[in-house]
């Protein structure tokens, strides 16, 4: 399996363990309301190109990342979430990085293994979900 969608799943409280799934190239889980947690095993997925999640609105956290391929990455609108996750590898794929509607605050020194990042916007933390 190479697609995997969680998209409006409103039921849904956690992402489950997907390490049996080592070929994932797309990941996402948008308009998830009541998405609370993110299992570890999504960190750790070697080939993930698009890990996408939008309007996660009761998600607080995101485990560590080890996703050396991973090209795209939104974490827009999740006005729950605190943190920007650890990195625990070089990201050379990843050029922009949108976190609006976040309650992000800073970036952990691991954001420095986005050797490749030119683009980073961050705005409009804590706003209700309006851009989709």
């Amino acid at each position: 399996m190479k697609d995997l969608t969680f998209n409006d799943c409103i039921y849904l409280t956690e992402l489950p363990d997907v390490s049996g799934l080592q070929n994932l190239e797309n990941l996402s889980f948008e308009n998830c309301n009541n998405l609370i947690t993110i299992h570890n095993s999504i960190g750790h997925l070697n080939k993930l190109e698009i890990l996408k999640g939008k309007c996660c609105l009761k998600l607080k956290n995101m485990p560590p990342l080890r996703l050396p391929s991973l090209k795209e990455f939104l974490l827009c609108g999740c006005r729950s979430l605190e943190s920007f996750p650890e990195l625990l590898c070089m990201m050379r794929h990843i050029e922009e990085i949108y976190l609006f509607g976040t309650s992000i605050g800073e970036l952990p020194l691991s954001f420095q293994n986005l050797s490749e990042l030119r683009d980073l916007t961050v705005w409009g933390n804590r706003t209700e979900c309006h851009f989709l």
